[in-house]
């Protein structure tokens, strides 16, 4: 089950509360970017945030080279949700609430990632896990909040995934076995279902159940050449399972694979 500390939570309501206050009433020497304004960060402070997020993102590259096809796909997933926050950074600003936002999925993201990074740690990745790992506390401690969303977010991002692979694969048999699958409707339910938050106290078999359905299909996903383009997006198809199978590990004894309510 998934918590929320009170310290955590109250920190998150004062920067909704912040938010709300700056959008009704302005910030005077704030930085107004899409209708939110927050107070500005000295430039150091920029500088250090995105030192961290590129390192953060160097370090998934480079331990790409050690690991697995599998782990490859998870590491893929890790990095893209420090580049998307370092990138909101360079847009927007530290204080966007777009780039706030980013950071808690990022944060969440490196936290249900906590067990890969000790799977895939060796005498050749030790250091490089030791730092990242300190890299994602840090970032953690510095800017964290809760994140209830979490499995509409994998989810969201997984029909999007979905969708472009399935018109890269036109006429071929993996095209077939999307369409037969009935993947869209339940892909559809789970983001329907999950659109107000993970709760702390239920659990989402739809999701768990479609995870083990998708699955299935990761013996076509990894087929193909490294450097086409239905290879990367099978990657991040599989690398959002694996991220959700470790959110929703300590939940999955509840849903049987015979009910999905």
């Amino acid at each position: 089950m998934k918590f929320v500390t009170f310290k955590g939570l109250r920190n998150w309501m004062i920067a909704i509360c912040a938010v709300q206050m700056v959008s009704a009433f302005g910030m005077r020497g704030g930085v107004e970017v899409g209708g939110t304004a927050f107070a500005n960060f000295d430039s150091d402070e920029v500088a250090v945030a995105k030192a961290e997020l590129q390192r953060e993102i160097d370090i998934c590259k480079t331990l790409s080279d050690y690991v697995e096809l599998r782990d490859q796909a998870r590491l893929k997933i890790i990095r893209e949700s420090s580049e998307l926050t370092f990138d909101a950074i360079t847009k927007y600003g530290l204080g966007n609430m777009t780039t706030m936002n980013l950071f808690q999925m990022q944060i969440i993201t490196y936290q249900y990632s906590e067990r890969f990074f000790e799977n895939i740690r060796s005498p050749g990745t030790d250091d490089l896990v030791t730092e990242i790992s300190e890299i994602a506390a840090k970032i953690k401690r510095d800017r964290g909040g809760p994140y209830l969303k979490i499995t509409h977010h994998i989810f969201t991002n997984t029909e999007k995934h979905f969708r472009e692979l399935r018109s890269l694969v036109t006429g071929q048999a993996l095209a077939r076995k999307i369409d037969s699958m009935n993947l869209w409707a339940e892909l559809g339910d789970v983001i329907a279902s999950s659109e107000g938050g993970d709760s702390p106290t239920t659990t989402n078999c739809k999701a768990v159940l479609l995870y083990r359905k998708i699955k299935t299909l990761y013996p076509d996903l990894y087929e193909g050449s490294a450097a086409s383009p239905i290879f990367d997006v099978s990657q991040s198809i599989i690398g959002l399972m694996e991220f959700y199978n470790e959110y929703a590990k300590p939940d999955e004894a509840r849903c049987v694979a015979v009910d999905s309510n």
